[in-house]
C-alpha cells in the first residue's frame, strides 16, 4: 500500500457499481465521529449506572449500548471494580 493511501481512502466512498469516487467537501464534513464514549474515562455517574444495570440483570451487550461502550470495555470495568456480571437466576425481561 503506498504511503498516504489511508488518508486518501478517508476521502473516498464506493458508489453503487462498486467503484471508488471522491467525496465532496460537504459530504466529508457531515461524516462526524461516533457519539460513543470510546477512549474516555469512566465517570462516577457511568459507574453508578453500570451497577444499577447489573443489579437489574441486564445483558452485557445491552449495558454496553446504554452506556455507549463496547462489551469488552464493560467487562474490563466490571472486573476492575470487583463486580460480577453473573446472573442471579432471574430473567432480565420478566
Amino acid at each position: 500500500m503506498p504511503f498516504g493511501a489511508s488518508k486518501r481512502a478517508k476521502k473516498m466512498k464506493r458508489n453503487r457499481s462498486g467503484e471508488f469516487v471522491e467525496l465532496s467537501e460537504s459530504a466529508r464534513a457531515s461524516r462526524k465521529r461516533s457519539e460513543r464514549n470510546q477512549g474516555s474515562p469512566w465517570s462516577s455517574q457511568d459507574s453508578r449506572e453500570l451497577k444499577r444495570l447489573i443489579r437489574e440483570n441486564t445483558p452485557t451487550r445491552v449495558i454496553g449500548l446504554k452506556l455507549g461502550r463496547t462489551v469488552g470495555s464493560v467487562r474490563y470495568h466490571v472486573r476492575k471494580e470487583g463486580l460480577s456480571l453473573k446472573p442471579v437466576n432471574q430473567s432480565p425481561y420478566g
